[in-house]
């Protein structure tokens, strides 16, 4: 195994096997920094395909040396590689006068898919899926010679869809993993180093399904009243926020491999500090040493909130060469809510 920093400074990596008594906790270097095959984590190799595993497609090994990389990261995916993104857009509308009297009417579609290899993944195409629709109606009344009123009312519908991989509910059984609660996603696993040392490549992340659906509705009304030389307007605005939050989170477990386990002790240091570029995140995972594992499950979220404003002015003319714009306004915001009650908001005005 062959790791390196940003300064390509190389890396040296130690048998956590060989650790010694403390306080030194001294460990023998792997020789050639290779790892015997004999060594290697039996779930290191399903998920890298090296060990086949019905239904799981192998991921392919970052290339760290060649001309490809970039930015202190490799090429995961192959340059003959191609990504579609389809765009679709359509929109009607309709108009109709009631003699001085017009009600407008217009609705808007949009959807935009993109399919693209993932760089974690890049055997399996990461699909986005994002769109939605718009309504509205208007209607503007003409009242006598001196006044306009303008209802509003809409509609807006939007997702954005983060597909993933294909759900497999045997997934962490398949990996040789424990099944910490109903999953049929990816865990994860990540091996970016104490010190950034597995620059190159950080971890294997499939990146579980995602979608979050909103919905606003809204509505207004401006009454326009003219009096010599003033224009008067009055009118208020509402709008309801509707936003669902979906994600599995991390139900198969978030794996962490710092590196501590194949570094060397420093001398003299805390029991962890460890001798400046020892160590690997990515040869921890290969041997299976876990530094960390943490296991997130989301719940939907329905989050809620409305805004509501009035307001009135005056465009005063005063003279050719002088106009007034008066005005009030008044806005109000309530507060995030969770229609299903998994949301708290602090509120000052509560007692206790």
């Amino acid at each position: 195994v062959y790791a390196a920093n940003s300064g390509d400074h190389p890396i040296t990596i130690y048998d956590p096997t060989s650790t010694g008594a403390g306080p030194t906790y001294t460990r023998t270097a792997i020789s050639g920094n290779t790892i015997p095959t004999q060594n290697l984590n039996p779930v290191a190799l399903r998920v890298l395909g090296v060990t086949p595993v019905p239904g799981l497609v192998p991921l392919a090994l970052p290339n760290v040396q060649g001309a490809d990389v970039s930015q202190f990261e490799p090429n995961l995916i192959p340059p003959t590689a191609k990504a579609t993104i389809d765009n679709k857009l359509y929109t009607f509308k309709v108009d109709q006068l009631f003699g001085r009297n017009r009600l407008a009417g217009r609705y808007t579609y949009t959807d935009s898919k993109i399919l693209a290899q993932h760089s974690y993944a890049p055997t399996e195409p990461d699909t986005q899926q994002y769109g939605g629709h718009n309504g509205s109606l208007t209607f503007t009344q003409v009242i006598g010679a001196k006044a306009v009123n303008v209802a509003h009312v809409g509609v807006q519908y939007n997702n954005h869809v983060h597909a993933g991989p294909t759900p497999d509910p045997n997934v962490s059984s398949n990996l040789g993993l424990p099944t910490y609660q109903t999953n049929q996603y990816w865990p994860q696993f990540y091996f970016d180093s104490y010190s950034n040392t597995d620059y190159y490549w950080t971890g294997v992340d499939r990146q579980n399904p995602k979608d979050y659906p909103d919905q606003t509705i809204s509505a207004s009304d401006q009454f326009t009243y003219n009096k010599g030389n003033h224009q008067l307007m009055f009118g208020f605005d509402f709008s309801n926020y509707r936003l669902v939050t979906i994600e599995q989170g991390q139900p198969g477990g978030n794996y962490n491999y710092s590196g501590y386990f194949t570094a060397q002790q420093a001398t003299g240091q805390p029991d962890g500090v460890p001798v400046s570029y020892t160590g690997s995140g990515l040869a921890d995972f290969l041997l299976g040493e876990t530094n960390y594992l943490s296991v997130n499950y989301y719940p939907t979220y329905h989050t809620r909130q409305s805004s509501y404003d009035s307001y009135a002015q005056d465009d005063w003319r005063v003279s050719q060469k002088l106009t007034l714009n008066l005005g009030v306004r008044y806005e109000y915001w309530t507060a995030f809510a969770d229609s299903s009650g998994l949301m708290a908001t602090f509120d000052p005005n509560t007692s206790g």
